[in-house]
């Protein structure tokens, strides 16, 4: 569920960002098709985000916490 969440939070957004011309990707996976870049926001950046969320702290330590942040 995290990966189709983050994966439809960054396809609006680069939509959107690419509507209006505020970003433009010089080399696509599939040019023909979108002005969107796949891989970034369809694979990588949800699995980031997956990632993040499965290996979240269960102790409510603040230093964990903290360092998990950091690290990501």
């Amino acid at each position: 569920m995290s990966f189709l969440f983050a994966q439809t939070l960054s396809w609006v957004y680069i939509f959107y960002s690419v509507y209006f011309k505020r970003v433009e990707f010089p080399f696509r996976e599939f040019p023909y098709a979108t002005k969107l870049s796949f891989s970034l926001y369809y694979m990588i950046y949800p699995a980031f985000a997956m990632s993040f969320e499965l290996t979240y702290p269960k102790s409510k330590s603040g230093v964990r916490i903290i360092l998990h942040y950091v690290l990501f």
